[in-house]
């Protein structure tokens, strides 16, 4: 009786620790994301391999003995802080994980391992929102949108060629000619664009990154592609491809001034052909110091959609293909290529720590019975 409880016991156990390994992959290490996962070859030089587990880890690698020798040892879909030990362990080396950054070194001159501070009340955070917005590449030219003037919540418009000929307040018109150069809001501007249908917000993802950490956004998909490891044995990789955002915010207190300095990668791809793997890729790589609440603008990620259409006489043009073949002299279909750019608009908040926000709130409820007391003193006994 003991030994059915024992194993129904194990067994519910195990149905309730499925759904946290959703979206991850087994491993003799545990579930571990796909995308960091290794997978190496005992030939690869040791320089090339810190290379591949660098991008993966998102994390500097500091190989102060500069080799370039194989790694001498085969690594198949490990997790790349367990490929980086192997790696060291191979060549005799230590792993030291500093601050912000991983050293190999020699066992002589391995220095006390240096861990990351651990999570304080005191800890920060910052919340990043992003705007993924599409447009006709041509109309933005026209428009003269220089994203790099964004400051404040507004940007600078010089529609010198073709654009807006008149400006009221914050509202422009699309459809005459003239010239306008003056600074209008981000938000009305996005917005009007909509609503001439040219342009659309794809996405308004946000979230929130611990200060030196990084954050991941994906608006995509992900495709899977089997090949064999050096035995034979089939492995599946899957690749992410679509608006990729990737953000390490750094806050930075001088003078009680608090600011952000921001690392962003973006990355906009697409796959071209299934059959041999082929993805078009626009990666844009930029820092930025940003005052609290303050906007920055990555623009130039270009790509091309098609569009299919058929035209013709109405009704006519929609004829079934068996009716006397009469749909091919009333229509005839069309295919449209549009050259796009997404612009990617990032905006930063400093959350206040933990013991910021005990504080804010110790301080409401002092405010309240304060209140509380002089309005019982007015009262009188």
């Amino acid at each position: 009786m003991r030994q059915r409880r024992i194993a129904a016991y194990l067994f519910f156990s195990g149905m309730l620790a499925v759904p946290a390994a959703w979206g991850q992959q087994p491993t003799p290490y545990g579930f571990v994301p796909e995308r960091e996962l290794v997978t190496l070859t005992r030939d690869m030089p040791m320089d090339q391999a810190l290379r591949v587990i660098q991008v993966i880890a998102g994390q500097v690698i500091v190989d102060t003995q500069h080799l370039t020798a194989p790694i001498g040892v085969d690594i198949d879909r490990a997790p790349w802080r367990q490929a980086l030990q192997l790696i060291a362990e191979s060549k005799g080396l230590q792993v030291a994980e500093r601050e912000n950054y991983f050293e190999l070194l020699p066992p002589g001159k391995a220095a006390e391992m240096v861990k990351p501070p651990e999570v304080t009340l005191d800890s920060q955070e910052v919340t990043i929102s992003a705007i993924f917005f599409q447009a006709d590449r041509r109309a933005l030219r026209d428009y003269g949108i220089d994203w790099s003037t964004l400051s404040g919540g507004r940007v600078d418009v010089n529609a010198a060629h073709r654009g807006a000929s008149q400006v009221i307040g914050d509202q422009f018109a699309v459809e005459a000619r003239g010239n306008v150069n003056r600074s209008l809001s981000v938000d009305v501007l996005l917005r009007t664009f909509e609503e001439k249908n040219i342009g659309e917000i794809t996405a308004r993802p946000q979230i929130k990154v611990r200060s030196g950490k990084t954050g991941y956004i994906q608006v995509g998909a992900d495709f899977s592609v089997t090949t064999s490891d050096f035995a034979g044995n089939a492995i599946t990789q899957f690749f992410s491809t679509g608006t990729i955002l990737t953000v390490t915010p750094l806050i930075i207190s001088q003078e009680e001034v608090k600011f952000v300095d921001l690392s962003v990668v973006a990355e906009r791809s697409a796959l071209l052909d299934p059959e041999r793997n082929l993805i078009s890729k626009t990666v844009a790589r930029t820092s930025a110091l940003l005052r609290d609440g303050e906007q920055t603008a990555i623009g130039g990620l270009y790509g091309e959609e098609s569009s299919a259409a058929r035209t013709g006489v109405p009704l006519l043009k929609d004829i079934p293909a068996w009716f006397f073949g009469l749909r091919y002299l009333f229509g005839y279909n069309s295919k449209q290529m549009t050259k796009t750019e997404l612009v990617v608009v990032i905006k930063v908040d400093i959350v206040p720590s933990v013991r910021e926000r005990i504080e804010q709130m110790l301080e409401k409820e002092r405010s309240l019975e304060e209140i509380l007391k002089e309005r019982e003193q007015q009262r009188g006994p």
